[in-house]
C-alpha cells in the first residue's frame, strides 16, 4: 500500500467509524513516519491510535502503542512529553507483563536523557521487578543492569556503576553472550579506574581481559584503561607502554576510536615528557592512518584540534620547526 492509498484507507476507516481498523492503519503510518524521522507526526498518529484501541477494549495494545508514542517523542527531543506518555503507558499496562516491562524501560530512557538519573534507575528497577514476574530472559535483564550502571556513572556514583555492570556481566555469561559480558566487564573496570580504586580496578581489568579473549577492540580499550590507571599512580613510562599496546591492538583489529584515543594519549604523554618530535609524530601518523579508515574530513576533525593545541602551547615558531623536521626525516 503506497502512502496515498494508506491515507485514503485511514479516511475510509474514519468515515466508517471502524476504530479497530483505524488504529492499525494509524500505527502503520506512524511506522513509516518514524522511518523518515517525522517524530511529531508519528507521535500524533500513535496518540490517536491509543484512543481508538481504548474504545475497543484493547488495553494491552493501547499500552504498547502509548509506549511507542513515548519513543517517538523521545526521538524528536520532546522529553517531558515523552516522560508523561511513558508514565501513562505504565499505568495502562498490566503488572508483571512484557508490556509493563517495555513501558518502564521506555520511561527510564526518557528520564535518563533528561538528566534525572535516580528516577531513571527507579524505572529500570521497576522494569526488572515486573520482568521477574513476566519471565524476562537473562539477556534483557543484563541490558537493563547496563542502563542502571550508565545512570549511576552519569551521576558520579562509580562504585555503584561498577556493581551494576558486574551484575550485567554475570547475566550475559549465563545467557552465553561473551561479547556482552566483555563489554560489561570493561564498563565495570572503567568505573573502578575512574573512582580511583587501584586494586579493585586491577582485578576488574584482569576479569575483563579474560572475557575479551582475542577481541582486539576490547583489548585496546583495556590497554587504555591500564594507561589511565598508571597515570593516576604517577607512572608515566608504564602509561606510555600501555598506550602503545592499545594502539597496536587497535591497528590489529582495525578499530578507529581506540586507535585515535591511543594516538592522543601517546602524544600527550610524550609532550609532557619533553619529546615534542614524538608527540607530533603520533598525531601526524594517527591522522593519516585514521583517514584511511574514515576519510580525510572526519579524521581531520578529530586530529586538527590536537595539533592546533600543540601549536598554541609550543608557539608557532617551535611548532613549525618540529613539523618541518618531521617531514624532512620522512623525505630522507
Amino acid at each position: 500500500m503506497d502512502p496515498h492509498e494508506l491515507d485514503q484507507a485511514i479516511l475510509d476507516a474514519a468515515t466508517a467509524d471502524d476504530p479497530r481498523t483505524l488504529a492499525g492503519l494509524l500505527v502503520r503510518r506512524a511506522g513509516r513516519q518514524l522511518a523518515r524521522a517525522e517524530y511529531a507526526d508519528a507521535a500524533s498518529d500513535l496518540g490517536d491510535a491509543v484512543g481508538f484501541l481504548q474504545r475497543t477494549g484493547q488495553s494491552d495494545e493501547a499500552a504498547h502503542v502509548r509506549q511507542l508514542q513515548a519513543t517517538a517523542l523521545r526521538g524528536g527531543g520532546f522529553l517531558e512529553d515523552a516522560i508523561e506518555c511513558a508514565r501513562d503507558a505504565c499505568a495502562l499496562s498490566t503488572d508483571g507483563t512484557p508490556w509493563r516491562v517495555s513501558a518502564e524501560t521506555e520511561l527510564g530512557e526518557a528520564l535518563l536523557l533528561s538528566g534525572r538519573h535516580d528516577d531513571a534507575i527507579a524505572a529500570y528497577g521497576a522494569a526488572l521487578a515486573h520482568g521477574a514476574r513476566a519471565g524476562l530472559v537473562e539477556l534483557a535483564q543484563a541490558a537493563l543492569h547496563r542502563r542502571i550502571a550508565m545512570a549511576h556513572s552519569l551521576a558520579g556514583r562509580h562504585v555503584a556503576a561498577a556493581e551494576a555492570a558486574d551484575e550485567a556481566a554475570r547475566l550475559f555469561a549465563i545467557a552465553r553472550r561473551p561479547d556482552g559480558e566483555a563489554r560489561a566487564r570493561i564498563e565495570a573496570a572503567t568505573s573502578l579506574v575512574t573512582a580511583g580504586f587501584g586494586s579493585a580496578a586491577v582485578e576488574a581489568i584482569a576479569e575483563a581481559r579474560t572475557a575479551a579473549g582475542g577481541d582486539h577492540a576490547a583489548l585496546a580499550e583495556l590497554e587504555l584503561l591500564e594507561a589511565a590507571r598508571a597515570l593516576t599512580a604517577r607512572k608515566p613510562a608504564e602509561a606510555l607502554a600501555h598506550a602503545r599496546a592499545a594502539r597496536a591492538e587497535a591497528l590489529e583489529g582495525a578499530v578507529v576510536l581506540p586507535y585515535v584515543g591511543a594516538a592522543f594519549t601517546i602524544a600527550d604523554l610524550l609532550d609532557h615528557g619533553g619529546d615534542r618530535a614524538g608527540a607530533y609524530e603520533s598525531l601526524a601518523v594517527g591522522w593519516v592512518t585514521a583517514a584511511d579508515r574514515i576519510g580525510q574530513e572526519l579524521a581531520g576533525a578529530m586530529f586538527r584540534p590536537r595539533l592546533e593545541a600543540l601549536r598554541a602551547r609550543w608557539g608557532a615558531g617551535e611548532f613549525d620547526r618540529v613539523k618541518d623536521a618531521y617531514y624532512a626525516t620522512r623525505r630522507s
